[in-house]
């Protein structure tokens, strides 16, 4: 489902007060609602601009479809902290439920924490398909559908007996 990232969500990630950054989010399907609170694409204007991080109780994964094999984890913060973006650029995020997502990719909450932006991460989480596949989205609208199907092919193979634990 997709929504308006003016419409409330479970846990306000950005503060938007810029007009350099677009913000939409779409909600997770019924069966991954468990492990995710949304997906969102954040779509930075041409320049230099500030994002605001609000504190709040959510892990993301955030990839991008301009850097090849990028892949980095933000952990709940009680401070808001700022980052500096250069536009123009997407990033596309998944907004994990903190307690969950260590169960979701198989790995205990030390190695998320431990995780260096980039390759580690993408290579740590085993999700080199995720980030490859973010590589071919074209517009906000095909967030929830693609990593839907891409995230419950991931928790899939990682629930299969053959994969061992």
């Amino acid at each position: 489902m997709f929504i308006d990232s003016q419409k409330p969500l479970p846990f306000q990630l950005y503060q938007l007060g810029t007009d350099k950054l677009t913000c939409h989010c779409a909600l997770p399907s019924q069966r991954l609602s468990t492990f995710i609170h949304y997906y969102w694409w954040l779509d930075v204007a041409d320049g230099e601009t500030s994002l605001e991080v609000i504190p709040d109780n959510a892990t993301d994964l955030v990839m991008s479809p301009s850097i090849n094999d990028f892949s980095v984890v933000y952990l709940p913060t009680a401070e808001k902290f700022s980052i500096q973006l250069t536009g123009p650029i997407t990033y596309i995020g998944v907004s994990f439920r903190t307690e969950q997502m260590p169960m979701f990719f198989g790995t205990d909450l030390s190695v998320i924490k431990s995780l260096a932006p980039g390759e580690h991460t993408t290579k740590s989480l085993a999700i080199q398909t995720l980030v490859s596949e973010i590589q071919t989205l074209q517009h906000p609208k095909e967030l929830a559908n693609k990593l839907d199907l891409l995230l419950a092919e991931r928790w899939a193979r990682w629930q299969s007996p053959s994969v061992g634990r």
